[in-house]
């Protein structure tokens, strides 16, 4: 025989639900914030670059030493060349502090140092040009090496008797570029751009 509740007793059933209601939902909660806490201790930090591996624990490149190392020394005059996709010559953090070719005269569209370059004030792009134009993106090596041997080894019939070691390691070297390259019309245009530059730096 199965009893019967009172009043009383569903009273305390649903009581005793809430209160295992609030602890499911104390517990969903805490366990939330530990996931929260744990997500942000382990997020990468702002300028995680700039840090130290020994002191923060990140391979930055160690920027508070490095200043630590320098602070009590005389400082000299050091010219860096950048080997980039260009530089933004208007940065507040560079515009003070770029190299100035004092043989040239800005903006006069002449060579005026006789280096081959018209208006190079602070270098030269060489994936542009002196009215600062760019290509849309610099090709990578097998694109080079395909496009300076194309018009060697693209050939239907190659005789390769007559060849020294250097052509057959070239050509070696040009199948494996031309197995994988994919050229679109963007690299034709890209290509297109750089051989009319080429030639205007030469004819400077």
């Amino acid at each position: 025989m199965v009893p019967l509740l009172s009043r009383t007793d569903f009273g305390g059933i649903f009581a005793v639900m809430s209160i295992m209601k609030m602890l499911f939902s104390t517990v969903a909660v805490v366990c939330l914030l530990t996931i929260s806490a744990i997500a942000q201790k382990n997020a990468t930090p702002a300028g995680w670059h700039l840090l130290d591996k020994a002191t923060d624990g990140y391979q930055g490149i160690s920027l508070e030493k490095a200043y630590q190392l320098v602070k009590d020394k005389k400082p000299a005059t050091v010219i860096v060349g950048v080997i980039d996709g260009g530089t933004d010559t208007t940065h507040e953090d560079l515009k003070e502090v770029l190299w100035i070719n004092n043989r040239e005269i800005p903006g006069n569209g002449k060579d005026d140092d006789g280096n081959g370059y018209v208006d190079d004030i602070h270098g030269w792009n060489f994936l542009g040009n002196a009215a600062g134009e760019n290509i849309n993106k610099a090709s990578d090596e097998k694109s080079r090496i395909y496009h300076r041997y194309k018009d060697i080894f693209k050939q239907d019939q190659l005789d390769s008797t007559s060849w020294d070691a250097t052509k057959k390691a070239n050509y070696k070297i040009w199948q494996q570029a031309a197995a994988e390259i994919i050229f679109t019309e963007e690299d034709a245009a890209n290509l297109s751009f750089i051989n009319l530059t080429f030639m205007k730096q030469k004819s400077f």
